[in-house]
């Protein structure tokens, strides 16, 4: 099974915030961390991404998503998946642009900590129009670390 990986590590969202008084004294706030983390499937399109939000191991939510060549458009819906996620969403339409070609679904809350190495993943379920039938694309996954 082919999976895109990425870790999701923090990142500094804001930097040390310092005011230098009139003796010299430097007072600083520390920074806020936050972690966000985007993948997609190599490979033939569409495929799947996932797109992770949170900080550390603290997970707002998570989307599924689907990478498309330009202009092209299918319909399906994402599964999304992890330590105590299992959601599929609403079938819907979705069309690759010009120079954005991934496309998101509407983000799954999860608001908890998942345990350190754990991993979130979204596969993209395509239907096929007319007959009823679903292709499910390897899932893409990202990674959860501290």
């Amino acid at each position: 099974m082919t999976t895109g990986r990425a870790v999701v590590r923090p990142r500094l969202a804001g930097g040390l915030v310092a005011l230098a008084t009139a003796v010299g004294a430097v007072i600083a706030a520390p920074a806020t961390a936050s972690a966000s983390a985007t993948g997609c499937v190599s490979g033939n399109h569409p495929s799947s991404c996932v797109s992770v939000n949170g900080a550390s191991t603290y997970v707002e939510n998570a989307a599924g998503g689907v990478y498309l060549e330009w202009q092209s458009t299918v319909v399906g819906h994402f599964h999304v998946f992890g330590p105590g996620i299992e959601v599929r969403t609403a079938d819907a339409q979705y069309t690759g642009g010009f120079y954005d070609h991934e496309r998101y679904g509407p983000p799954v809350s999860v608001r908890r900590d998942l345990p350190d190495g754990s991993r979130v993943c979204a596969s993209f379920i395509e239907s096929h129009q007319g007959d009823g039938t679903y292709i499910t694309h390897s899932p893409a996954c990202e990674t959860i670390h501290r």
